[in-house]
């Protein structure tokens, strides 16, 4: 499949709001513990003033993943906030907040692709490492990021409405 990953500009911010929340829901559906605080994380993390706030953040930077039809198939957002830094065994480093692909699109080799593009943007910047966090229970995600040579360095909280669960923090080498 012939993929172009561009960065986002800020038309795009209602498209990123809406490819996000529909992502996550087919990615974490099955997987949580309460309906409402789902419901309430996916209103919260993915509506437009947040997605817009997000954008205009100084440390953050959308991308996203286009077929050769110019249809977005899938979006990843970077952050170089440091606030892993008491968890990261170096401090320069990229972080790989979300990456999704949209549901109709998995199993097609969109995420390496993805992911190519950000080990190498992350070079280009400078970073010498990657690092993201994936839920403790998305063994397949983690499996992906193993074979791409990401290492577990330890686990973080995630807040998914009043929910707290712990996701894996994985690290990989880019430099």
């Amino acid at each position: 499949m012939d993929i172009n990953i561009r960065q986002a500009n800020e038309v795009d911010i209602p498209l990123l709001a809406k490819i996000g929340r529909q992502t996550f829901y087919d990615a974490f559906k099955e997987n949580n513990s309460s309906q409402e605080n789902f419901e309430k994380y996916l209103s919260e993390a993915f509506n437009t003033q947040k997605v817009t706030d997000d954008y205009h953040a100084n440390t953050t930077l959308f991308l996203l993943a286009e077929n050769k039809k110019k249809k977005t198939v899938g979006y990843a957002k970077l952050r170089w906030d440091n606030r892993r830094d008491d968890l990261m065994p170096h401090h320069n480093y990229i972080e790989l907040e979300r990456i999704y692909v949209l549901k109709k699109y998995w199993n097609m080799g969109i995420g390496g692709w993805m992911m190519n593009e950000i080990f190498d943007l992350a070079r280009a910047r400078g970073y010498e490492c990657v690092c993201l966090a994936v839920y403790e229970h998305n063994t397949a995600a983690i499996r992906f990021y193993e074979r791409l040579d990401f290492q577990n360095i330890g686990t973080v909280l995630f807040e998914l409405g009043d929910v707290i669960e712990r996701d894996i923090l994985m690290m990989k080498n880019v430099a």
